[in-house]
């Protein structure tokens, strides 16, 4: 018996984060351990996760499959001779509800994993939506209080609507003295961080050679942290901890 799809929500309180790279990463990683993933892009105001694979013309989008012009499959790429599809939206403004978003997602639950790119900020309306349409959310911030302190209101209203938060991806982490500590953002956002991805310069030139990551340089930190993270989502491996050698270098590139 096949298990239930689970449709993973990638929420932000604020942009520029690094929840679309996240998104991105993620669903690639999911793909190369052999699960079917759909990686949708939520954001019909300002999108670009397709700019992330390399995919500049969009034929057909979302909004299309919204307003039920086109089913899913008419719709989604292949990335690739992958187990991975995105499900793109346009790049020019359409004035598109989220109305039917829950229903478009149900039409995809032969997927193993559905990651849902949403778009960022606390505006009701869509993120009901959003979270109307999701079993589990992971919260993308970095170090900050500005970007804590918004994904927070959306951890909250993630837990009033009953969806499961899997916990908090602490993003671009440069171990400098004047960040937010993993402590500091666990009780911020009353949340479990349960994976800091490093700065790491290899991920802008992947989004500019239009190839995520994990794909450019799968043995960079970046890489192999959204692999850990993929497996670890998928169940197959925990989180590694930290070594001492990693806490003593974080320790002095803090202070230092």
């Amino acid at each position: 018996m096949q298990p239930p799809t689970r449709v993973i929500g990638i929420l932000s309180g604020k942009g520029g984060v690094g929840k679309t790279t996240t998104s991105a990463n993620l669903s690639v990683a999911l793909s190369e351990l052999n699960h079917r993933t759909l990686a949708v892009d939520g954001n019909l105001a300002f999108p670009n996760l397709a700019l992330h694979f390399g995919i500049l013309n969009v034929p057909a989008d979302l909004q299309n499959v919204l307003e039920e012009k086109l089913d899913v499959e008419d719709v989604a790429i292949r990335y690739r001779d992958s187990k991975l599809k995105i499900l793109q939206t346009s790049l020019r403004y359409k004035n598109t509800s989220y109305d039917n978003l829950a229903k478009v997602i149900q039409s995809v639950l032969d997927y193993d994993y559905v990651l849902l790119d949403c778009a960022p900020g606390g505006y009701m309306d869509p993120m009901k939506a959003f979270l109307a349409s999701c079993t589990d959310v992971l919260l993308i911030t970095t170090p900050d209080y500005p970007s804590a302190s918004a994904v927070a209101k959306i951890a909250r209203m993630a837990r009033e609507q009953k969806v499961r938060v899997l916990g908090v991806i602490l993003n671009r982490v440069q171990n400098k003295k004047f960040e937010l500590s993993k402590a500091d953002i666990q009780k911020i956002l009353d949340e479990k961080v349960i994976c800091s991805i490093p700065e790491d310069p290899m991920v802008p030139e992947s989004i500019s050679a239009r190839m995520p990551v994990v794909a450019y340089a799968p043995t960079s930190p970046a890489g192999r942290k959204y692999l850990e993270l993929a497996r670890f989502i998928a169940a197959e491996a925990p989180m590694p901890e930290e070594t001492l050698l990693q806490k003593i270098i974080a320790w002095f590139q803090r202070f230092f």
